[in-house]
């Protein structure tokens, strides 16, 4: 009976403390809820590129293709010093990058920090991209000298001499290491480093051969495309553009793709040898090699300019209009081009419209880019090779 008369005295105390407790409990409640709905959503991060890309302009075709989808904002990832400016685009292959410089020096850096892992000094300045097979890395020097090197040390397994400077990179193709030089020789050695045929041009040869399922294709500043059998390299056929072609093609089958001195690009069928169309741009002049896909074409001019055009009929779908001379040769990756200039800027612009979507001033010319490993990689004018990601990217 005495704990009948006491409690409602008790419960009359607790009432007001349990309402208080209750009000600062739902304004905390409301207030993780408002932290939480404005909290900001992490963002999707693309992926782009394979695992390697192991040529100067990512595969034997020479097309530029990389998968996946370049990001809207992109980051340095690390920049590396060299000691002269950097002209060739690097190459990712066997886990490293390996890239070129004027500076007589081939160098291996780890792709996701930048270290140096090695580097190899040649006989001369290195203009050429590189190229990797089989654990191997090819590279020529203007001195005329062509290498082969171990990817994991850099020691020395070969060399071959030529008695012409090579610009370009070379080409790994049916077990044949493909390149050319400015004698206008094409070169085709083993593995090992022997010659097994070579092929003799009137003028320089200063691209990179492309390779299609049935062809060599190389352009020679003697204004011929040369398509040679791929099995049969003494059948030739020659397709005269009208001026020198200082660039490589770009094969995206049936059809491979070139421009030259003139402005003018052409389509070609390979299997008949024939020219599909030609695109005459007099005011413009192409040292950049073609990017192709299904759809379209797109290729950097010296009249600071990028154009775009439809793959089928050459016809012009947008120009983007730069403040220097586009010697970068593109890469499209999804919906997107990238591409550097001689005004320092390294840019990504929209397949569909043309339109900016990011760029970046580095304040020197750019070399062709690379894309592997969520990673776009660039050799450049201030003697650097530099990395970018995705920004927010670990």
């Amino acid at each position: 009976m005495h704990l009948q008369r006491t409690l409602p005295p008790i419960l009359l105390l607790l009432l007001p403390l349990m309402a208080i407790i209750a009000v600062i409990a739902a304004h905390r409640n409301a207030a993780l809820l408002k932290k939480k709905q404005s909290a900001p959503i992490p963002t999707a991060h693309s992926n782009f590129g394979t695992a390697q890309w192991p040529i100067f302009r990512g595969n034997p075709q020479l097309n530029g293709l990389a998968e996946g989808n370049l990001p809207d904002q992109l980051t340095i990832a690390w920049k590396f010093k060299t000691g002269g400016p950097v002209k060739a685009a690097p190459i990712v292959a066997a886990g490293k990058v390996f890239a070129p410089s004027t500076d007589r020096n081939i160098y291996a850096l780890d792709p996701n920090t930048g270290t140096l892992l090695w580097q190899k000094e040649l006989d001369g300045e290195i203009e050429a991209p590189a190229m990797a097979a089989d654990q191997t890395v090819y590279v020529g020097t203007t001195n005329g000298w062509f290498y082969a090197l171990d990817a994991e040390s850099g020691s020395i397994q070969w060399k071959y001499e030529t008695k012409g400077k090579i610009a370009a990179s070379a080409n790994f193709v049916s077990g044949q290491i493909l390149f050319g030089d400015y004698e206008g020789v094409l070169h085709a050695l083993s593995p090992q480093g022997k010659l097994l045929w070579s092929y003799k041009t009137e003028s320089y040869l200063n691209g990179t051969p492309a390779a299609s399922q049935s062809a060599i294709l190389i352009g020679g500043c003697d204004a011929n495309l040369h398509i040679l059998s791929l099995h049969e390299p003494n059948q030739v056929r020659r397709i005269d553009t009208g001026s020198y072609i200082p660039s490589s093609p770009a094969v995206y089958e049936p059809f491979a793709y070139v421009g030259n001195f003139s402005g003018q690009i052409l389509g070609i069928r390979i299997q008949t040898a024939e020219i599909a169309w030609t695109s005459s741009r007099p005011d413009d002049a192409f040292f950049a090699a073609p990017a192709v896909n299904d759809s379209c074409l797109v290729i950097g001019s010296q009249s600071n300019k990028l154009l775009c055009l439809d793959r089928q009929t050459g016809q012009i779908r947008w120009t983007f209009q730069t403040e220097g001379a586009v010697n970068s040769s593109p890469v499209l990756c999804g919906t997107s081009a990238l591409f550097g200039c001689d005004d320092g800027f390294l840019r990504i612009v929209s397949l569909a419209d043309g339109k900016e979507r990011w760029s970046a001033n580095l304040a020197q010319p750019i070399s062709s880019p690379a894309v592997a490993a969520n990673r776009i990689f660039v050799g450049c004018g201030d003697g650097c090779i530099y990395a970018w990601k995705q920004k927010d990217q670990q």
